[in-house]
């Protein structure tokens, strides 16, 4: 017996207790029930449907800002000094709030030295070298100082294990906008990944130092990859930022190092272990890289534009829209003077400072024509230069016939009632039966500092011949040829 016999045109239950798939606690609230399955109330011809299972990242969720989160092992990795002297030992390379960037490895080589002990341990799916937006730039500032640097066997095996280069041998060109976009795009080396949702002080206390520590635990964090977060560190502290501005990672080339040793890596902030690099000035070597810099998108353009390289064309990284507005940190600010948001790209330091943004996550690689290395605007080769091709072939201007109106043909003595004779020509006025040709072709501005030495051949002008209509003592008209004409022999037939 049931509470519903006896009742009818009612709503009953969507799911059968203790048999039918319950709701969800979260919303939508029902995305692997199945709805009307246990009722009539749509009809008879209405089956049961459902909303599909909830197991995707995003069908159900993607317009309702709702977080999606991954766990990550960060190891402890191992990067070449900036003096490519020996390699030191970077932990904790992200921390909360942190743009977080995983690098493309070779599982073979040494950047993360014990990665066979995860793999034995069957946890390799769950390791991934992750690390900061300095420690990226230090890396790429490091590849285009030691580009042709044979010499610098670390930053070349780095190169080999970052599966950057095939040969550390091999003869490269210089290092251009291109490289370090392989680098950075979404098919290169580093990428942006997630924001670590948590603290650097649990886990990995074993790691950058010898001190006891009471259970040794890799260094895990919760990276937050898609949607809504208000705990991301404002690193676009040098922009105004609006409540729906797309804020973005760009490539830049500035200074990496300096005369007086301004400039210095910082490359995390663990109490236990901070890593500072330092590249030292180069008479006449690379005091300047391409950076991975943060900006707000703008339609204008840039105000500097490096090798042909134009971000809004050419790639860039869309990191986060914001949700609400922040001002702009001053530059000369005196409370940071010890790390001034302009070295944003190569101090840690000033990312810990003020307020977190509140934005939508969803890092997209942007890129609308692929770089090349063509100056914009260069002129473009004649296709004919007095000193170094033959002249072109001098254009002759042939008489065209044109036709006398049918009044002409009839002849002017037609008019005036007399016989038209048949050798007669039909023209009331003078024509010209060849045209002269000019004395040279026009020259091109390109052509006229070389038009002393080297000018096309004169052409001699023709005699020209006119015809004239006139009437004779008998009224009809008589051809009348009104210049010279040399003959084959030499001499002169006047008409």
């Amino acid at each position: 017996m049931s509470l519903f016999d006896g009742i009818s045109n009612v709503r009953k239950p969507e799911v059968n207790m203790n048999s039918g798939p319950l709701p969800t606690a979260g919303p939508p609230y029902f995305p692997s029930a199945r709805i009307n399955y246990a009722a009539d109330l749509l009809g008879d011809h209405i089956d049961a449907y459902s909303y599909g299972s909830a197991d995707h990242l995003s069908d159900q969720t993607s317009y309702l800002n709702i977080a999606h989160r991954i766990q990550k092992i960060i190891p402890q990795i191992s990067l070449p000094n900036a003096s490519s002297e020996g390699t030191f030992q970077l932990s904790h390379a992200v921390d909360v709030g942190d743009i977080g960037f995983v690098l493309r490895i070779d599982r073979r080589g040494m950047v993360v030295p014990n990665i066979n002990a995860f793999d034995r341990l069957q946890l390799s799916r769950m390791v991934d070298p992750i690390v900061n937006l300095v420690t990226v730039n230090y890396i790429l500032a490091g590849l285009q100082r030691y580009w042709k640097k044979r010499e610098a066997a670390n930053w070349q095996q780095l190169m080999v294990d970052l599966r950057f280069v095939d040969d550390a041998y091999a003869e490269r060109s210089n290092f251009t906008a291109g490289d370090a976009l392989r680098f950075v795009n979404d098919m290169g080396t580093a990428r942006p990944f997630g924001v670590p949702h948590t603290s650097e002080m649990q886990g990995g206390q074993h790691e950058g130092g010898s001190g006891p520590v009471t259970y040794p635990v890799n260094f895990i964090s919760t990276l937050f990859i898609s949607g809504l977060t208000r705990n991301i560190c404002n690193i676009w502290s040098q922009n105004n930022i609006s409540a729906g501005d797309d804020l973005i990672l760009k490539l830049e080339k500035l200074p990496i190092s300096t005369r007086d040793g301004s400039i210095k890596y910082h490359l995390n902030h663990w109490k236990k272990s901070i890593a500072i690099q330092q590249f030292r000035y180069e008479e006449g070597g690379v005091n300047e890289a391409w950076q991975l810099v943060p900006a707000v998108l703008s339609s204008y353009k840039p105000s500097k534009i490096v090798e042909n390289y134009d971000y809004r064309e050419n790639g860039y990284w869309h990191i986060c829209r914001s949700q609400v507005m922040f001002r702009n940190e001053s530059f000369d600010d005196r409370r940071f003077q010890d790390a001034s948001n302009v070295g944003v790209y190569h101090d840690d330091r000033v990312s810990m400072r003020g307020a977190l943004i509140e934005a939508t996550f969803e890092p997209v690689w942007v890129e609308y024509i692929p770089w090349t290395n063509n100056t914009r605007g260069e002129k473009r080769i004649a296709d004919w230069e007095p000193s170094t091709a033959e002249p072109r072939e001098q254009r002759r201007v042939h008489p065209v016939p044109i036709p006398a109106p049918a009044a002409l043909q009839a002849g002017r003595g037609a008019f005036l009632g007399a016989k038209q004779l048949e050798t007669s020509v039909p023209v009331s006025t003078t024509l010209e039966t060849e045209k002269p040709e000019e004395d040279n072709p026009p020259e091109r501005p390109a052509e006229q500092a070389e038009s002393l030495k080297s000018k096309p051949p004169t052409i001699q002008k023709k005699p020209r011949r006119t015809m004239g209509l006139v009437l004779g003592a008998s009224g009809g008209p008589l051809v009348v040829q009104s210049i010279a004409a040399e003959d084959a022999s030499g001499g002169v037939n006047k008409a």
